[in-house]
């Protein structure tokens, strides 16, 4: 019995220990399965990451190549065959690559012209703030009309011996007229095409790399270049012009040890040795309209004492010859802008400004010297002759409507062309340099660059010679360096009389030019900068005064006068015994806004061409 249950209790117990033992193998079973899964599934993670990671790799060095023109047809490509998208997941992303490449490359292009755009809107906004102007004093003057009118019925003065409805009817008339010459200048702002010529460039070519070239020395600074000498007297027909009188007998000449003013000065003035008075006197009421027929530019404009000339104007003639008109009342143009017949629509000139008493005046009178030099930093003439001429011939009238009809040998150069001198060459007018450079298919601010700089360096004196303190400078560009002024001359040596052989030079020959014209700038200011620090580079002290003249003449120079067509100025009539009371207003002119959007339209065309031509050229021939 014992022995029995001895025997039970052995066996239980290798049944305990055999149950123990299955228990650690079944354990261990588990331990290694829940080992392998942890390494199946690390080895999946791992797999996975490095999977992404690639994925991603490929996709962020896709965007890197796109960021360029050549990386975009490798990423088409790579898009294509390696995307694992469908179809038209593989075509978004082609044309999202192919559009980041082209935004990358052209982004400071677009935003040039945006720019170019804002200018725009800027000018023509400044415009027609002058134009509000005129409009008010256009109603005030009419309000002087109508109290004229009343005052000569109250006093019976049916003939206006008094001058006053005279008067008055001048100053509207000019004030009209300025509105009508206002419109004008928004419509020819509005004309201005954009400048997409860098979007038309980057879809013909790459842009090429810059090439560095020799640096030459500093260029030296210009003075006031040589007045060309003038030819005979032009002779000047105009339809509703007043001829100027001088009632008080000439004074040109006039010397008076001791007196007052010019007449009191012994500085020799005069071409035939004349000192005294520089000029000639003409009796003229406050706010009489001038306008100069002859052709020519403001070179000088004066507001304020300006040591007894009160509010000037001078102007450079075509045939190189100065008029200052001086005790102004009001200023009507800038400097840069061209005066003269057919300066202002419907072949009008433009009014300079009207008679005053401004400065050191005995009276309401007008100054005019005619001259054959003239100092802009200390506003006087020098060998002047005496003015009856020019203005016995028509050159200079009274009155706002007025239209140049004929003009007799030697006829002055007109716009398109340049006037002669016996310097060589004579002078070319800025705005047909402009046309120039346009034709050549140059953009706006960079011919304003080039143009502005042609100003500062010999105010487009076409032979002009040794202006600078070195005295060796020549042409329009003052070219002075030796290799710079040699290579000038064995490609122009007839500069002289070539003034398109200069700009051909400039623009294609010298290597200085090709940096400037591969660069992209914002605005006139910013080329002028360019030129003048990286093409003329004159001595440091120089440039602040160089850099005041290229803002002066940017903000001066108008490209041309452009009409719309749409513009009429009536003739006022002056009373009489038939017609005293019956006095015709002026109508408001007429203004065809279809220009204005048309040309709008056309600028919105232009950029759409552009765009689809960069975008045909560049990415879509690749495919």
């Amino acid at each position: 019995m014992i022995g029995n249950l001895s025997n039970s209790v052995t066996r239980l117990g290798l049944g305990v220990r055999a149950a123990n033992s299955g228990v650690k193998s079944i354990q261990n079973t588990l331990n290694n399965d829940i080992k392998f899964k942890k390494d199946s599934i690390r080895i999946s993670n791992t797999t996975f990451f490095k999977r992404r990671d690639a994925i991603r790799r490929k996709e962020k060095e896709g965007i890197l190549e796109a960021s360029g023109l050549g990386g975009a047809s490798s990423r088409m490509s790579s898009v294509i065959g390696q995307s694992t998208k469908g179809f038209l997941g593989r075509i978004a992303d082609f044309l999202g690559a192919m559009l980041v490449a082209w935004a990358v490359r052209n982004l400071p292009l677009i935003i040039n012209a945006v720019k170019g755009i804002i200018d725009k809107v800027q000018r023509v906004a400044g415009v027609l703030g002058k134009f509000l102007t005129n409009t008010t004093e256009f109603l005030q003057n009419m309000g002087q009309v109508i109290g004229a009118i009343g005052l000569n019925i109250i006093n019976l003065d049916f003939t206006d011996s008094q001058n006053r409805l005279n008067v008055a009817i001048d100053e509207m008339n000019t004030s009209f007229d300025l509105m009508g010459q206002n419109i004008d200048s928004a419509f020819e702002i509005l004309k201005e095409p954009i400048d997409f010529s860098g979007l038309n460039a980057a879809a013909k070519m790459p842009q090429q790399q810059e090439q560095q070239q020799e640096q030459p020395a500093a260029e030296t600074p210009t003075t006031t270049p040589a007045t060309p000498a003038p030819t005979g007297p032009a002779v000047y027909t105009s339809q509703g012009g007043q001829k100027l009188v001088d009632v008080g007998g000439q004074d040109y000449g006039n010397y008076i040890p001791g007196a007052a003013g010019s007449r009191g000065n012994a500085r020799v003035h005069g071409a035939g040795g004349e000192k005294g008075h520089t000029g000639e006197d003409y009796a003229l009421p406050i706010g009489k309209p001038l306008t100069m027929i002859a052709k020519g530019q403001v070179v000088d404009v004066g507001l304020g004492y300006n040591g007894g000339y009160g509010n000037f104007v001078t102007v450079l003639l075509d045939n190189g010859m100065y008029v200052k008109m001086a005790h102004l009342d009001k200023v009507y143009v800038k400097k840069g802008q061209r005066v003269g017949a057919g300066s202002a629509p419907g072949g009008r000139a433009v009014v300079i400004g009207t008679s005053g008493n401004t400065g050191l005046s005995g009276g309401p009178h007008l100054h005019l010297d005619y001259s054959k030099g003239y100092d802009p930093a200390t506003a006087l003439s020098s060998k002047t002759v005496n003015p009856k001429n020019f203005i016995d011939n028509g050159g200079l009238v009274i009155g706002s409507n007025v239209k140049a009809s004929a003009q007799q040998a030697p006829p002055a150069a007109p716009v398109s062309q340049v006037s002669q001198s016996s310097t060589g060459g004579g002078t070319v007018s800025p705005q047909v340099v402009y046309a120039y450079l346009k034709g050549k298919g140059l953009s706006h601010n960079h011919i304003m660059g080039i143009i502005a700089g042609i100003d500062g360096e010999s105010s487009f004196r076409i032979g002009v010679q040794e202006q600078g303190h070195t005295k060796e400078g020549i042409g329009l560009f003052q070219y002075t360096y030796p290799s710079r002024k040699q290579a000038f001359l064995q490609s122009v040596p007839n500069y002289k009389e070539n003034w398109k052989g200069q700009i051909d030079y400039a623009v294609d020959k010298d290597p200085e030019t090709r940096a400037y014209l591969s660069r992209q700038f914002g605005s006139p200011e910013e080329a002028a900068e360019w030129w003048l620090v990286q093409w003329e580079r004159p001595l440091e002290s120089l440039r602040p005064g160089r850099r005041e003249k290229y803002r002066q003449f940017i903000r001066g120079f108008q490209p041309g006068n452009i009409s719309p067509g749409s513009l009429s100025v009536p003739n006022l009539q002056m009373p009489n015994t038939s017609n005293a009371i019956n006095v015709p207003m002026p109508t408001m002119p007429q203004v065809d806004v279809g220009a204005a959007a048309q040309s709008v339209m056309n600028t919105i065309g232009d950029a759409g061409n552009a765009l689809n031509t960069l975008i045909t050229h560049r990415f879509l021939n690749s495919l």
